[in-house]
């Protein structure tokens, strides 16, 4: 079945049956949402009562569609979905995704039905998806076969969601910060194709190095944890738990049918399988989008600098919370950080720059931390706040109108200097760089070019020390169960 999962994510030509000229369908809005994303391959739309959907030829049945079909996607209401089903089956259709819902989410007597759907696909070798799923998404061939149109750059992140709306909410999470997303489908009651069956497919997708995976319930949890454990030996899997409470299991339930078990079970177990609880959207996209641009730490020994004291001290608690140790730094480098600062800095790791505005000072101190070899992982924290400066020239009143150009132009390139610098330690070291930076948390922030610029570059910049700390301490906790499963360490 992996092999013929793959037309999901791939098809070179898509029916979309209950395809409709009516905006207020989903028959409508996935055909427009495919057409609209730039796919190039052929589509079919599929309605018994029209000859043409703008401009589409339009069949009555799947079957009377002269060439090859690899995706066909169901949006009639849910009785009519079986005999549509039965005709995808006799046209020799390579995969379906059943966006239909009303079936057991909406009560266990639907339940028989939905079960008649998984059978037949199972019988006929025909992967299906769904049903009660918002649909899915690649960006990678610009198919956006979706309830929501999605626009993004390709990246290779992965997610399989027993929810739609999460999709929409991870992809605008990337979009909203310029990084990519690549794969999404929306899973959900999971009739027949179960999560652990993407977990399968994306071992081996060559477009895919990060797995993301909303779950509400699993129906076989050996399954499920086995095809985990193998997945997470090869990529890493973070995975966001939903119905975790009475209240949140009663919701799933009605949501996609989901029966949902004991989260602490359940978290405990992902944990022994490799996989990377989070506990929300956002601690999901922060941890996804390091392991995607930045290389494993090779220890839990942290170096860092800081524009002020306040977020030297967090960091120091976030870090400790989070199990991972502040570096110890050597009396060679110590010597060498006296000649650059002033006498009172701090003396400490993390590295208090007190505010300290020399030209090339960031860059040097930087340099001469993460070049230690017991330094397994840079902070950089406070980036951005330099270049934060071009947009209070223009408000100054004590400036001189004819001075502000020449002293923006030189505050934008000593900011956009210090991120080029972060970029270039990266390359040279081969150790995660994690930036953090209230800056992020400006309305404009995206006018920032020295932020802009980390993040174009795989270095993102997280709002807060506590933040930056957990997606640090996760890199780490993943290097250190890949080492164990093979064997570089003791389980």
């Amino acid at each position: 079945m992996k092999e013929k999962i793959r037309f999901l994510f791939y098809p070179s030509s898509i029916a979309v049956i209950g395809a409709s000229t009516n905006v207020a369908k989903w028959g409508f809005i996935i055909l427009d949402n495919i057409i609209a994303g730039g796919y190039k391959g052929r589509v079919y739309p599929v309605n018994p009562r029209a000859d043409t959907i703008f401009g589409l030829k339009c069949y009555k049945r799947v079957q009377d569609i002269p060439e090859e079909v690899h995706l066909a996607v169901i949006t009639i209401p849910r009785d009519s979905v079986f005999d549509a089903l039965k005709d995808c089956a006799e046209k020799g259709v390579k995969s379906v995704m059943v966006i239909s819902s009303g079936f057991s989410e909406a009560g266990k007597e639907f339940m028989e039905l939905e079960n008649k759907l998984s059978e037949f696909g199972r019988e006929k070798g025909i992967p299906v998806a769904g049903p009660n799923g918002q649909g899915i998404f690649n960006a990678f061939i610009n198919l956006s076969a979706t309830m929501s149109y999605f626009n993004v750059k390709p990246a290779k992140v992965s997610f399989v969601s027993q929810s739609g709306n999460m999709g929409n909410t991870m992809i605008q999470w990337a979009k909203k910060y310029g990084m990519g997303f690549g794969k999404f489908i929306s899973s959900g009651n999971e009739a027949m194709l179960k999560t652990e069956d993407y977990y399968e497919y994306f071992e081996s997708d060559p477009d895919t190095d990060v797995v993301l995976s909303y779950v509400e319930g699993i129906d076989d949890g050996r399954r499920f944890f086995d095809r985990l454990r193998t997945l997470a030996s090869k990529k890493p899997v973070i995975i966001l738990k939903g119905a975790k409470t009475a209240e949140g299991r009663r919701a799933a339930e009605s949501h996609t049918g989901a029966v949902a078990g004991s989260y602490d079970i359940f978290k405990s177990a992902v944990k022994q399988a490799g996989g990377i609880i989070v506990e929300n959207p956002e601690e999901m996209g922060d941890i996804a989008f390091a392991f995607l641009y930045q290389p494993l730490p090779k220890g839990r020994k942290v170096g860092a600098i800081s524009g002020g004291g306040g977020w030297a001290v967090l960091i120091a608690d976030a870090l400790a919370e989070e199990g991972l140790e502040l570096a110890k730094f050597s009396p060679a480098l110590m010597e060498e950080l006296n000649q650059l600062l002033p006498y009172y800095w701090s003396r400490n790791n993390p590295v208090d720059l007190v505010a300290e505005r020399k030209e090339g000072l960031y860059q040097k101190v930087a340099e001469l931390v993460i070049s230690e070899p017991y330094v397994d992982i840079f902070m950089a924290l406070g980036i951005g706040y330099g270049y934060s400066g071009v947009f209070k020239i223009d408000g100054s009143k004590l400036i001189e109108p004819e001075m502000k150009e020449q002293i923006k132009s030189y505050v934008r390139e000593r900011g956009i200097g210090e991120s080029l610098s972060l970029i270039e330690l990266k390359e040279k070291f081969k150790k995660p760089i994690i930036a953090a930076s209230d800056s992020m948390f400006a309305e404009d922030f995206y006018r920032n070019e020295s932020l802009k610029i980390l993040i174009e570059n795989g270095i993102f910049v997280y709002p807060t020390p506590q933040r930056a700390a957990r997606v640090a301490a996760r890199l780490y906790a993943y290097r250190e169960y890949v080492r164990r499963r093979k064997g570089e360490i003791k389980e």
